[in-house]
Order: structure tokens, then sequence, then C-alpha cells
């Protein structure tokens, strides 16, 4: 106990320390060849008995073919292919802070793509969702919700990337769990004059544990402050209380972690086999270096002795000439080349190649089928058809979250929203072969116009303004025949998809067979 009374606010959670190396790899990795040279011998060990100036060379030389930065854009890019909004009719208070969510000029939609795409980086993610600073009214008191929103003052969300929360805790309070501490980094660079200093900076969430009646603990109301680093006059460094401690009005520690799996990492194995990935292919150019090019051998000459009477080394270039001259009996050596057989090149070669697709292959599980089966913070079970899909889903429900205490903040709970994001990467994955089957449905008459637009609009291929009404109003306009047929064809029931005051044509036995026709369809539906 007297051992961790002498830790700082800074100190790290276990929970932090054992993530810690998987947070640098992956910063090594986005930070491309320089950082991952940089790391050394982290990454990139030496070979038994090599000397410092063999390793630094073949460092600073080592190539980095950066196959996890790429999958983990695309992954991250995938529930960002249409823009995040809130569902049904969202009040209008709220709606207006979703175009700048953060108070730094980005949007919800901007926001959560930052969000996720640490999040599966670097295992989890944070919001915290804070409030603007307003004075105390002239009596000292603290001011009405409605005082605080004609201050200028509003909800704010913060995005704290995993590792600059030191440590959070949370526990169970009656039938949900809630954060009860946490300390987050907010290290910032400051002006000094005309040059700048680094002022470490921690702030603390609290709920402090109370025991209530039988010795049942509960939680008082959350507070706040914020701890700074200084400098004393004899060299010693103390941490000094800069702001607070003050309550945080809405009670609670207003915290959402955003973990896309709470099984492990979601792309831990394929960082891994970017860093095998990067020794194969520094390794390989490194024995490119050591046995593909010709070396010179001189059969019978005496190595010629510079000034210092040490062997000097002999010219070798387009430019160049080797004499070797006779000895006392009239025998001369010989010069040639020797170069070395490339079937073990060539094997290297080939085990990179299928490393680099087997990572590539690794990095399309997420959006491969299967029955997942996910929890969101209401305890509702919830199935996922891909990895990708139940992250998104994730997501979608920590965002929800936030917005809870964001109306929390406005002072009128029933503000809390839902937000619609794109997670149906099946239709992205099968739109070809899709979008071809529902022409033909179309065309046979199995589903109308409107449907197959609607579809067609679901698959990204018409864009999220198309709307069937307007489009039948401009179809008209141009004196084409909505309903795509010629002269002779009769009108469409847009309700139906059968002829309006004629024959009861409608769908045939023929057509419905033509549904389980590969040739027709390329599917059954």
């Amino acid at each position: 106990m007297a051992e961790n009374q002498k830790l700082g606010p800074d100190a790290t959670s276990s929970e932090y320390e054992a993530m810690r190396p998987l947070w640098r790899m992956v910063d090594a990795i986005n930070g491309g060849a320089p950082a991952m040279r940089a790391a050394g011998t982290e990454y990139l060990p030496k070979f038994a008995d090599e000397g410092e100036q063999d390793y630094k060379h073949r460092v600073a030389a080592a190539p980095f073919t950066n196959l996890y930065s790429d999958i983990s854009r695309s992954l991250a890019a995938k529930p960002f292919a249409r823009e995040v909004k809130l569902g049904g009719a969202p009040p209008d208070d709220v709606e207006q802070l979703c175009e700048d969510i953060d108070g730094e000029g980005n949007n919800l939609h901007v926001f959560a793509e930052n969000v996720f795409a640490l999040g599966i980086d670097k295992a989890w993610s944070w919001i915290f969702v804070d409030h603007t600073k307003v004075p105390p009214a002239e009596n000292g008191r603290a001011r009405t919700v409605a005082e605080e929103r004609e201050a200028g003052a509003r909800p704010l969300w913060v995005h704290i990337p995993a590792d600059r929360m030191k440590a959070a805790y949370k526990v169970r309070d009656g039938v949900r769990d809630v954060w009860v501490h946490a300390r987050i980094d907010e290290t910032c660079i400051e002006q000094d004059g005309y040059g700048e200093r680094t002022v470490e900076r921690i702030r603390i969430l609290d709920r402090p544990a109370l025991k209530g009646l039988g010795g049942q603990v509960t939680f008082g109301p959350a507070t706040y402050r914020v701890e700074e680093k200084k400098t004393l006059s004899d060299g010693r460094q103390v941490w000094e209380v800069v702001e607070g401690p003050a309550p945080l009005t809405i009670g609670v520690i207003p915290l959402v972690r955003f973990q896309p799996d709470k099984r492990k990492p979601p792309l831990r194995d394929l960082a891994w086999m970017q860093v095998e990935g990067f020794q194969q292919e520094a390794n390989l150019k490194h024995t490119k270096e050591m046995t593909c090019f010709p070396m010179l051998a001189g059969q019978g000459v005496r190595q010629p002795m510079g000034e210092d009477d040490k062997p000097m080394r002999v010219p070798v270039g387009p430019r160049s000439v080797l004499f070797s001259e006779p000895d006392a009996s009239g025998n001369h050596g010989t010069w040639e080349f020797l170069e070395p057989g490339a079937e073990s090149i060539k094997t290297l070669m080939q085990g990179l190649d299928d490393h680099w697709t087997n990572m590539r292959d690794l990095g399309m599980q997420p959006l491969t089928k299967s029955n997942i089966t996910i929890i969101t913070s209401a305890n509702v079970s919830k199935k996922a058809n891909s990895a990708l899909q139940a992250w998104t889903i994730q997501l979608k429900d920590a965002l929800e979250q936030a917005f809870v205490f964001t109306a929390m903040w406005l002072g009128d709970e029933s503000k809390a929203v839902e937000v619609d994001i794109h997670d149906d990467f099946s239709v992205d994955l099968e739109a070809g072969a899709e979008l071809a089957s529902v022409l033909n449905a179309e065309k046979q008459r199995i589903i109308s116009k409107r449907t197959a637009g609607e579809e067609m609009q679901r698959r990204g291929v018409l864009s999220a303004n198309w709307h069937p009404e307007r489009e039948q109003e401009q179809l008209a306009d141009e004196g084409a025949d909505p309903n795509g047929g010629g002269e002779d064809d009769d009108a469409i029931d847009p309700r139906t998809g059968r002829p309006i005051g004629g024959g009861d044509e409608g769908v045939t036995p023929a057509d419905m067979a033509s549904l389980f026709d590969p040739s027709v369809m390329g599917a059954p539906l």
C-alpha cells in the first residue's frame, strides 16, 4: 500500500502495461520504414556473431512493404462508405451538435471513423463526453442548464486513443457497470516565447466509494481535477493540481469504451505477420547483396600491397583494367568472376510471396460470413454475419451510449438517439452477382421497378439522393414510358406489377421457374 502511495497520477494500470507492446508495434508499423528501422533489434534481431557495423548497414537498407496499414485502412473504411447519421427524427439541438461533435469542426461521421480506425488497430478506443466550462453565476452558485446554454456552453466529445488512457476502472453498481475512476493523459506542447515546451498533465475522473446502511458500498457523484508535473527550484519534480477538484454536474463519469472484440485485439495476428514479413524481406535483400553479385577471383595473382604495407583493394568496374604480371619463370595468374547459384534466392522469394498471400487472406477474414452473437450495453443479443459487422455494431452501441451522456448534459435524457451506420457488408461483397439478379427479377416482373431501384440504391449503384417518385416525374417530363415498355405495352400498377386495365398476365409459372434457372438468375433467390 505504501509503495502504491509513491506512484504519481501518471501511473499505468496492469491492463495498460499488458497492451503496451501491441500499441508500440502498431505505431511502428503505421510509422512505415523509418519507424521500423528505428526500433532496431525489437523487430529485426541480429544474426549470430553479426558485427555492429554490419547490423547497422542491414537495418538501414531494410525494405518495408506495409500490407498491414493498407488492410487496416480498407477494413476501417467499410462502415463509412455511407454517411453516419442519426436515426428517426432526432431533436434539432442534438442534430446540430453532430455537425461539430468535438468542437474542432469534425462531424459525427469523421469522429466515428477516427474512433473505429484506432479501435481496430489498438484493441479499443475511448469517447469522453465533456462539456465546455462556464464561470459560475455572480453570486457564486452553479449555473442552470438554460443559463449554460445561453452562455454558449455545450457538450463536447473527446476522442481518447487507447494509449492515452493511463488507467480506467469500473464496478458493478446494481444492474450495470459504471466507471468509478479514470486517468487521462493530456500532455501537450505549449508556446514558450519563440520556442515551445512540453507540459505533462493528467485529468483524473473519480467517484468516491461510500458505505451505506448495512455496509453496502455505493458511489458518490463524479468529480474531476487536472494535475500538472512541475519542476521545483531544487530540481525535484512534483504533481500539482491546476484545475479542480470540481463536480461533474451529471453525477457520473461520461466515458465510453469502444472495444470491437471482447476476446482479443482484432488485428493483433495481422500485425505480427507484418513484423515477420519485414524480417523476411530484410533478410532476403541482405542475402541478395551477399550472394547475387559476381565476385572477382585472382588465381595465382599476388595481392598488391599499399604504402602502409596493408593489402590494397582491387579496383573493379567498367573503367578498370587488371593486369597479371608473369613471375620469374614466365608463369602468370588469371582473373575470373565467380557467380553463385540463385536457387536459394528463388526459394526465399517464393516464401516471402506466400507470406504476403497468407497475410492478405487473413486480412479478408473479418469480412467472411460467419454467425457471431454479440452483446450490447443493453444486454440484448444481436447476430452479425461477419466479424467486421460485429465490430460495427459495437461502434454503433458505443456512439449511442455517448449520446446518452450528451442528453444528460443537455438536461433532457429523452434526447438520447439511435445512430444509423452502414453494416450490410454482404451487399458490398456480392454486389455484382446480386445486382444482375435484381435486374433480371425486375425484367421478369417478379419485383417492381421501384423495388429494383431501392435495391440498386442499397448497393451504392444509385446515389443516396435518388427518389423513385421524383424519377417517375422526370421520366414523364422527358416523354419516356416510366414503366420501360414499348408503345403497345399496358401501364403497370406499381403496387402489384400487373398491367392496368388490360390482361391478367402478371407472374406466370414460367417466370417463377426462371428464378431457379441458373442461366437466368445465377442462383435461387
